[in-house]
Parts: C-alpha cells; sequence; structure tokens
C-alpha cells in the first residue's frame, strides 16, 4: 500500500463521499451500507498512510463488539447444559464482576477474583457475495484456554491469553446465510498469573473479509542484516 504522507482526513472525508441511496461505482450494495465504519477502521489502523479507496473496498475489517451473548459455566455439574446468557458488548471481564473470597485460587496476584469457564456467542450473516474470500477473525486478547467454533466447527484452539490470534473461518462459513459464532474460555485452572489477568474477552474483536490472494498476516517486515 502507499505511503505518501497525505491526510488521511482526506481519505476519510473522500469515501463517506461514496455513500448515498445508489452505490457507488465499483460497490457493492454491502459495502455502500457498512459506510463510516468501515473507513474509521481504516483510518484507526493504517493512520497516518494514504490508503485508497479500491484498498479499503477489496478488504473490510469490521468491529464485532457488540451484542454477544454470554453464558458462564462454574462447575463441572452445568457442563455443556444451555443456561440463560446475557447480552454483553466487549471488552469485557467476567472475573470482576463476580464476588472476592480470600479462598480464591488466584490469590493476592489476582486480586482474590475468581476464574472460571464462559462461553460467547454471536449469530452474523455472512453475504453471499463474499464467497471466494477469505474471512478471518481477529482476537486481540482472551484469557485464557480460547476455543472458538463457528456452526460448531473447530476453528481454533488458543492456550496463551496475552497475544492476538486469528481464527480463518473461510472452510466453515455458510455464505448467505446466519453463521453462529461460539468462543469458550478456561481460567479454571488457577493460580496462573502474577498480576490480575481478569477472565473473557477482554479486548476487541474484528471480522476481516480478504481477498483470496493477499499478503499474509503479519507478512510485510523490515530486518537488518547488517549494521555499520
Amino acid at each position: 500500500m502507499a505511503r505518501t504522507g497525505a491526510k488521511p482526513r482526506l481519505v476519510f472525508d473522500e469515501f463517506r463521499s461514496m455513500r448515498g441511496p445508489r452505490p457507488a461505482a465499483g460497490m457493492s450494495a454491502v459495502d455502500a451500507l457498512l459506510g463510516d465504519r468501515l473507513a474509521s477502521r481504516w483510518l484507526s489502523v493504517y493512520d497516518p498512510l494514504d490508503i485508497t479507496i479500491t484498498e479499503i473496498i477489496q478488504m473490510h475489517v469490521l468491529n464485532l463488539d457488540r451484542n454477544w451473548e454470554f453464558r458462564r459455566t462454574a462447575t463441572a455439574q452445568t457442563w455443556g447444559k444451555r443456561t440463560e446468557g446475557i447480552a454483553v458488548d466487549l471488552p469485557h471481564d467476567f472475573s470482576i464482576t463476580q464476588p472476592r473470597s480470600a479462598e480464591s485460587p488466584g490469590g493476592a496476584s489476582n486480586g482474590f477474583f475468581p476464574g472460571g469457564v464462559a462461553f460467547y456467542e454471536k449469530k452474523i450473516t455472512v453475504p453471499a457475495e463474499w464467497d471466494g474470500k477469505r474471512i478471518v477473525l481477529e482476537f486481540e486478547g482472551v484469557y485464557m484456554n480460547t476455543t472458538v467454533r463457528i456452526n460448531r466447527q473447530l476453528v481454533t484452539f488458543q492456550r496463551y491469553g496475552y497475544t492476538t490470534f486469528f481464527s480463518d473461518l473461510t472452510p466453515y462459513v455458510r455464505f448467505g446465510h446466519e453463521n453462529t459464532i461460539t468462543v469458550t474460555v478456561n481460567n479454571g485452572a488457577m493460580p496462573n498469573s502474577r498480576w490480575y489477568s481478569g477472565s473473557g474477552i477482554y479486548r476487541h474483536v474484528r471480522l476481516h473479509v480478504r481477498p483470496d490472494v493477499r499478503l499474509a498476516t503479519w507478512g510485510v517486515f523490515a530486518t537488518t542484516p547488517t549494521v555499520s
């Protein structure tokens, strides 16, 4: 992507001007509806780079923080049983909402808060016109032992709780239909941290819609093979 130093605000204004009752040339109806959300996300990632409209259209990055169904499973007796969920927005920490206890296995390093097992579920409709693209979820941070499924198909298991990871949903997506994303978090084996970690999806989640031919995530980097 070009790095010309142009003011990113001009890109945002140009993209906003493309919105209207009819999609602009080269844009699908989905692109037109996404509007400001798409452009603002691109600016937050690439500011102050010069991102062209064509590049914005070719790869969407959509925020999925809103309206997840959260269910907590605390004991082996309730494991696998459907319990009543509540609506939550991300980031979300389910430890800090629980009562503290001197008997908490996390002890002082975790603020005497409990851990446990919990489920996050979100339904999304994937447009049929995205067929042929790569559909990838980005998790900025989930604590910990995270299992990601879509439509009951296992996609990713991420043990560590402090790093960003990606889940490629493409093989299991039903294009043109509603899809169910389920994230299981297991922070039951405490103590496991030297400081307060929290539990759950504690940072943002984004959906990347990418061309099938693309640069790999973190696939561009610079090295210094020699230093003088």
